[in-house]
């Protein structure tokens, strides 16, 4: 029971980054489901980054270690700057696409890759959380264009790595992304009626 209690009492901690004594409620939940998620997608990024070491494809592993020292400086920077949350996270969120398209061109396109393309839906997500309903538009059409791109780039660049792609894949990176998607609940009902149409357009 001590070890949960410390464990909960840190967990607060670090949902705790980037807060201020004048922060609305809203915002402050809002801040905490995008810290919440980067920690969790920088503990994924460390156990990606491991499970590719001796696999020989070094640029996969340096997108991953770029993308954890992207989250870790982003963290650390809203510690110390809570009042730059909008810059911090649109530069994460942008660079989260440039991220999965890389890697997507890196391996063959979109179905050698088995959808890997469809992690950009969590910049989608996470604009609508982090700012409002114009923000989660915008990103969903940059959603499309990072897509489109993946969908045509590898055309003419000759892919770095062969992988074999698989409908189990597939359905695995479609799961792993959606539930996300739960943050809505902790939204304004406007915010999230638009969260959730959204989704379903991307499926």
């Amino acid at each position: 029971m001590g070890a949960m209690a410390r464990a909960r009492r840190i967990w607060e901690y670090l949902l705790s980054i980037g807060s201020y004594p004048a922060e609305s409620d809203i915002q402050r939940g809002k801040r905490r489901i995008i810290v919440g998620m980067s920690i969790l997608f920088l503990v994924l990024n460390t156990l990606a980054v491991l499970d590719l070491l001796g696999s020989g494809r070094g640029w996969l592993i340096a997108t991953s270690l770029w993308t954890a020292a992207h989250i870790l400086g982003s963290l650390i920077a809203l510690r110390l700057k809570p009042n730059w949350f909008a810059g911090i996270f649109n530069l994460l969120f942008l660079f989260s696409f440039l991220v999965v398209l890389a890697e997507t061109i890196l391996q063959g396109g979109i179905q050698p890759t088995s959808g890997e393309i469809l992690w950009g839906l969590l910049s989608v997500l996470g604009a609508l959380v982090a700012f409002n309903v114009r923000a989660g538009l915008a990103y969903f059409i940059g959603f499309c264009v990072n897509v489109t791109a993946a969908a045509i780039l590898p055309n003419w660049i000759e892919p770095l790595y062969i992988v074999e792609g698989s409908a189990g894949d597939l359905t695995f990176n479609i799961i792993a992304v959606y539930p996300a998607a739960s943050a809505c609940s902790q939204l304004p009902a406007a915010t999230r009626s638009v969260t959730t149409r959204v989704w379903v357009w991307c499926f």
